[in-house]
């Protein structure tokens, strides 16, 4: 539940409500999940995101589904008789669901509608955020291995016994740096096992993919470097074959829109030794 809820803007607190069915073995009360719903939303308001979600009888509402049961089995075509104790108790169940359904409604009215744009921009902030994760981890290792560079020619100099001019030629040292290329053109790639290949580029793996199922794509609403992009279903890749399941096609599919390549440079040394 702690996960469903990290998808809502804290400004859907006021409209969370709690529904309980097959209450009539719990006499009609939330039973034995209510202290652990409790315990939950407690953590909820006194740890990050620190939301207060209301737990009362104005959010919570218990409905037993036997009535229901009960009033199809003894309709037509069914025709069930059942005893009139078993009746009874059907009875006060359906009464007491209808007058809970009727509070429900009654609370919806009454409440303020949750801008929903909200919480798709908490949704989009999350998604660039795990964009982010990829070239923010490539960043980190290239300045790793720059300053695992450094150290080294550093070391070299000082080491060093020619003269000044061949000092000078040890003065620049290499270093790779990590370049976004944009492509001439969006394309949908396969990134099924068979369909591309890894590489490893100073550490970094890189994933080459060689297979283009539509070069170019031209979505006009798709975000590029997106595996499995529910946009993915307008590409007219997909028209060329019969969807047998719920994205079979989709989930080994990714638009691309810039590559990402190592590129050589030389940096002068500060180091002066021997000057």
């Amino acid at each position: 539940m702690g996960k469903l809820l990290s998808h809502l803007n804290k400004s859907a607190a006021d409209n969370i409500l709690f529904l309980y069915t097959n209450a009539r073995s719990t006499q009609y009360a939330p039973g034995e999940t209510g202290p652990a719903l409790q315990k939950l939303l407690n953590q909820i308001k006194t740890r990050p995101p620190n939301v207060d979600i209301t737990y009362n009888r104005q959010t919570i509402y218990c409905f037993d589904n036997e009535s229901f049961r009960f009033a199809v089995a003894t309709a037509t075509p069914n025709n069930m008789v059942f005893d009139d104790m078993f009746t009874r108790n059907y009875e006060r169940s359906w009464q007491i669901s209808v007058e809970e359904c009727d509070r429900l409604l009654e609370r919806i009215i009454s409440l303020s509608p949750h801008i929903v744009i909200d919480t798709l921009s908490l949704n989009n902030a999350k998604q660039s955020i795990n964009l982010l994760t990829e070239p923010l981890a490539q960043i980190a290792k290239n300045i790793s291995d720059n300053v695992e560079e450094c150290e080294r020619h550093k070391q070299r100099i000082r080491e060093f016994n020619g003269d000044i001019t061949a000092l000078q030629e040890e003065l620049y040292v290499p270093a790779v740096d990590i370049k976004n290329v944009p492509l001439d053109h969006p394309k949908t790639v396969c990134s099924d096992k068979d369909c591309c290949t890894h590489e490893y580029v100073n550490g970094i793996v890189k994933t080459h993919y060689k297979t283009d199922c539509h070069s170019p794509c031209y979505l006009t609403n798709d975000n590029g470097n997106i595996i499995g992009n529910k946009n993915l279903l307008q590409c007219q890749a997909f028209n060329k074959y019969t969807v047998v399941g719920p994205y079979q096609w989709l989930l080994n599919r990714t638009s691309v829109s810039c590559a990402v390549i190592p590129i050589k440079r030389t940096y002068i040394s500060i180091t002066r030794h021997g000057l």
